[in-house]
């Protein structure tokens, strides 16, 4: 996944300080082009506050040709580490917003599969269960297999099958390092 960031003026570590501004001008620059919240913030939308504290940012999986809109849309725009930097304010707290690119296979599918959840009022984009469970896997990351444990305590066995479906059909290759990690998180 290709990264594009902007620091937007609200802070989602509590969604009760989510600013419906600030995601109505996102949608507003995506307009109708597909994108979905991933990431940190999905886990918390998904599985509740008893997920892990999330680093103060949001991500969002949009297809590429939303890149050129976001980049017009910010005057802003400084390289970055995955991409492109844009910075605003809109209130005093600060949230760093990831633009991820819908390149591979799989993210596309993330697109597809997203479920519409009612937050604060608002209809909300996010990846659903088992395509953000197979993200926290292919990370490999320490903190992801701590939230995957998390996800595999309140997925139902639909939910986890979806899962193994979806690592057999896009990441064949790691489906046995899946059923191992599924195994041992089991045992946790």
């Amino acid at each position: 996944m290709k990264r594009f960031s902007i620091e937007a003026g609200f802070n989602i570590l509590y969604l009760d300080k989510v600013s419906d501004k600030s995601i109505k001008e996102i949608s507003k620059v995506l307009g109708s082009e597909p994108w979905c919240i991933v990431g940190g913030v999905a886990l918390l939308l998904q599985f509740g506050k008893e997920s892990r504290i999330i680093s103060p940012d949001l991500d969002i999986l949009t297809v590429p040709k939303a890149m050129a809109k976001i980049k017009n849309s910010w005057p802003k725009i400084h390289p970055g580490t995955f991409g492109f930097s844009i910075t605003f304010k809109v209130a005093e707290e600060r949230l760093t917003v990831d633009f991820l690119a819908a390149i591979e296979a799989f993210d596309r599918d993330c697109l597809k599969s997203c479920q519409r959840l009612q937050i604060q009022g608002m209809l909300l984009p996010v990846i659903d269960k088992s395509h953000l469970f197979v993200t926290k896997f292919s990370s490999g990351l320490e903190k992801d297999l701590k939230d995957m444990k998390i996800m595999h305590n309140k997925m139902n066995e639909t939910e986890m099958e979806k899962a193994r479906h979806l690592v057999k059909e896009f990441f064949p290759n790691n489906m046995e390092d899946f059923s191992s990690t599924v195994s041992m998180l089991e045992l946790l």
